[in-house]
C-alpha cells in the first residue's frame, strides 16, 4: 500500500482502509485464497459424493468438507475484517505524529510520512522475501486510525495472519497510550 492509493476521505468516514483501486487488482489481491480454497471444496465433495452414491463410509470425507468449509468461511471473514481501522484518542496532529516515530524508532521500524498518512513497514523476518507488515495511520484533528496488514510475496494481502496483525495493533497501542501519558 502507498500513500497515493489511500484514499483519506473516504478511509476516515467508513472507518476503514480505502483505497482507489482497480476492480481486477482488488479480486487479483482477495480473490486468490479463496478460489483456492473453493476449488478444495468442490473436490472434497465431489469425494464426498462419489463416497455416498457407491455405499462407502463417507464420514471422512464429509469430515474435510465439513473442514474445508469452514476455513472458506475463516478466510472471507477476515478479508472483510482485515481492513479496519482501530481509533485512539491522541493529544494534537503533531504531537501524535511525535509520538508514532518515537514508537517507531524504538521497535526500529521504518517509517514513511506524509501530510495525514503515516505507513510503517514492519519487517519482523529481516529478509526482502516480501514477506512483512505494514501499518497505516491516518490522522484526523486528535485522532488516529490504525489498521496493521500482512502481506505475502508479492505485496498480496495475506488475511490468514489476522491474529499476527491484531498482536501487533495492541502492541501499538499500548505503546501510543503509554507515551502520552
Amino acid at each position: 500500500m502507498n500513500f497515493e492509493s489511500i484514499d483519506f476521505k473516504k478511509s476516515i468516514d467508513n472507518k476503514k482502509l480505502v483505497s482507489n483501486k482497480t476492480l481486477v487488482t482488488k479480486i487479483w489481491e482477495h480473490g486468490l485464497i479463496p478460489l483456492h480454497i473453493t476449488l478444495l471444496l468442490c473436490i472434497a465433495t465431489s469425494y464426498l459424493y462419489n463416497n455416498m452414491v457407491n455405499n462407502e463410509n463417507y464420514l471422512s470425507s464429509l469430515f474435510m468438507s465439513l473442514l474445508i468449509f469452514s476455513l472458506l468461511v475463516y478466510v472471507i471473514y477476515f478479508i472483510a475484517k482485515m481492513y479496519n481501522f482501530k481509533e485512539l484518542s491522541g493529544i494534537s496532529e503533531i504531537e501524535n505524529l511525535e509520538v508514532i516515530k518515537q514508537i517507531s524508532d524504538n521497535a526500529k521500524w521504518a517509517i514513511k510520512t506524509e501530510d495525514k498518512v503515516s505507513i510503517i513497514e514492519v519487517n519482523e523476518l529481516k529478509s526482502f522475501s516480501g514477506y512483512g507488515k505494514q501499518i497505516v495511520i491516518l490522522y484526523n484533528e486528535n485522532k488516529v486510525f490504525v489498521n496493521c496488514i500482512s502481506f505475502a510475496l508479492g505485496k498480496t494481502p495475506n488475511p490468514l495472519l489476522y491474529f499476527s496483525n491484531k498482536k501487533i495493533l495492541r502492541k501499538f497501542e499500548i505503546e501510543f497510550k503509554n507515551k502520552l501519558k
